[in-house]
């Protein structure tokens, strides 16, 4: 093989893989191995980045600087420097974009999946299920078959033939 690399067919041959498959899942479990442990340590330095950041946001937030114009501070009537809010909104607005990466550095934002089908793809599905398990319509009075009509899609209907589904797992 040209540099030196092989296919997945080649390595299961090789190492004594009974397929493809079984040399493909080895070599991703050996990848993922050897970089875990380094991007679980660049998140942890990044965290305690964000950490080190994230106070400093904090105490321009509750303890703001001194309002100032032209390198000199503003007091007010009495003498008193006044507070910078505009320093604690950009500090707000820095917290809150912190925050976001840190949701997305740790996948604390789980995404959303929304699914619609239809009528015919749910109708579709099924028919493709039972031909698969090799149940006919004569079948279905069987009681073996009863657990295999446990509903496994909720829908509600919508609006003509959508149907706004939850899929649920069967146990």
């Amino acid at each position: 093989m040209p540099g030196g690399r092989l296919t997945f067919r080649e390595i299961a041959e090789a190492v004594g893989y009974a397929s493809e498959a079984g040399a493909r899942h080895a070599v991703y479990r050996s990848l993922a191995a050897i970089v875990r442990p380094e991007a679980e340590v660049l998140r942890r330095l990044m965290d305690e980045r964000y950490e080190t950041v994230s106070a400093a946001l904090m105490r321009t937030i509750v303890s703001p600087p001194p309002k100032t114009e032209v390198a000199k501070i503003v007091t007010d009537e009495h003498g008193r420097p006044i507070e910078d809010r505009d320093a604690v909104t950009r500090a707000a607005t820095a917290l809150v974009k912190l925050d976001e990466r840190r949701s997305k550095l740790f996948g604390l934002d789980a995404p959303r999946v929304s699914v619609r089908l239809s009528l015919d793809d749910i109708n579709a599905e099924i028919a493709r299920v039972k031909a698969e398990l090799g149940i006919t319509d004569d079948d279905e009075d069987d009681e073996q078959n009863a657990e295999l009509r446990q509903p496994v899609i909720r829908g509600e209907l919508v609006a003509g033939d959508s149907v706004k589904a939850t899929a649920t797992r069967l146990c």
